[in-house]
């Protein structure tokens, strides 16, 4: 936790790439974009234009913006900080560039406190047990908590294409990526008759859900993941929990 992001952006010849830096008190993302916009899926895209026998057109900013991210990364890495908590704007037919300086908002949904444990805590759970287990521990030692999924979890959604009802059982963003049910092309199984549509952005450890029965990776909690976790009896403070597992492990599950 804590590590800062850079995140950027481009349409047609203009671009915008951003430097938030790892503490709670900084501007983050969510300052400038308090709604969620989803995910895309590049992959989806390309299928779809292949259907329509069109080619996508080669995006030279992307090239240049990919370029610009990699020697922000860098320039972090060996200390220099110059772009902290600044958005850059450029545009590659003019050749201009120009930085503004970010600035908290007070009505931002994110989180600007600092975790009652700043380094997550590993606890003795694998991505493969149920959720159940990561509940009853949590309650074990913390008391009666909310848990926090790191994306909201789908459980059931309609497919984009045959508007079936599928069991997604899978965090949003993997959702988006491709929603659609197997009959479609997509991964999701159709759901069983009268279920609901359904999606959950956290459990409380005392809360009854079809959800406990789901493991930890199906709930959207991979090897390694954190999670936030607000106990009842310190509600203005939250504690940082993390899945048994590696970063390796990590990234190849997302």
């Amino acid at each position: 936790m804590r590590q800062p992001l850079i995140e950027a952006g481009f349409h047609a010849e203009v671009f915008n790439l951003s430097l938030f830096g790892s503490d709670a008190d900084e501007p983050c993302y969510r300052c400038l974009y308090p709604e969620k916009e989803g995910a895309f899926s590049c992959t989806l895209y390309a299928l779809e234009l292949e259907e329509a026998h069109a080619i996508p057109a080669i995006q030279n900013t992307a090239a240049v913006l990919a370029g610009l991210q990699a020697e922000a990364a860098i320039q972090w890495l060996h200390g220099d900080t110059s772009l902290r908590n600044k958005r850059v704007y450029g545009n590659i037919h003019t050749m201009a560039l120009h930085a503004v300086q970010l600035t908290p908002s007070p009505t931002c949904p994110g989180i600007h406190r600092h975790s009652a444990n700043p380094s997550p805590l590993l606890v003795n759970i694998s991505a493969d047990e149920l959720l159940e287990h990561l509940l009853r521990m949590v309650e074990k030692e913390l008391g009666p908590s909310q848990i926090r999924f790191p994306e909201d979890l789908v459980m059931r959604n309609f497919c984009t294409r045959c508007n079936a009802l599928t069991e997604a059982h899978t965090p949003a963003w993997k959702w988006l990526l491709s929603p659609r049910c197997t009959n479609c092309g997509g991964p999701f199984p159709l759901a069983a008759e009268h279920r609901q549509v359904a999606s959950k952005a956290g459990i409380h450890t005392n809360e009854e859900d079809e959800v406990r029965n789901l493991t930890c990776h199906e709930a959207g909690l991979p090897a390694g993941t954190t999670v936030e976790v607000w106990p009842d009896k310190h509600p203005n403070e939250y504690y940082l929990l993390q899945l048994a597992g590696t970063i390796d492990e990590l990234m190849i599950s997302c």
